[in-house]
């Protein structure tokens, strides 16, 4: 990616294709010109990104979601925070079944059984 060099307001980015035929027209559409610049910028952050990756820099670096993922649409957000969520309530229910005594097995036993046969 080229180097953004900042303007007295804002940045100035690159020459964006899909931005330019805007550019060119007497009275664009500007919810289209906003689409327009809002994919080109994301399709730019996304080579970046992959640069950065796949050159080691974000090694160990943790995504900013609270998924830890870097998943963008829903259903992958939400897939991830599901498996966060049941692998968190296994590790807990193994730990307190760790921290059980044999003593402690035997009473709960004994609880069931007298339960169970009245």
């Amino acid at each position: 990616m080229e180097s953004v060099i900042c303007e007295p307001f804002g940045p100035m980015y690159p020459e964006l294709p899909s931005v330019a035929k805007f550019r060119r027209m007497r009275d664009p559409d500007p919810r289209a010109y906003g689409q327009a610049v809002r994919e080109a910028v994301r399709v730019l952050q996304r080579q970046e990104l992959q640069r950065r990756a796949r050159a080691g820099y974000l090694a160990g670096y943790k995504a900013p979601c609270a998924s830890g993922t870097w998943h963008t649409s829903g259903p992958k957000i939400r897939k991830a925070i599901r498996e966060q969520h049941r692998a968190k309530l296994q590790a807990d229910a193994n730990a307190e079944r760790r921290n059980r005594s044999d003593q402690m097995l035997r009473e709960l036993y004994l609880e069931a059984m007298k339960h169970k046969t009245g």
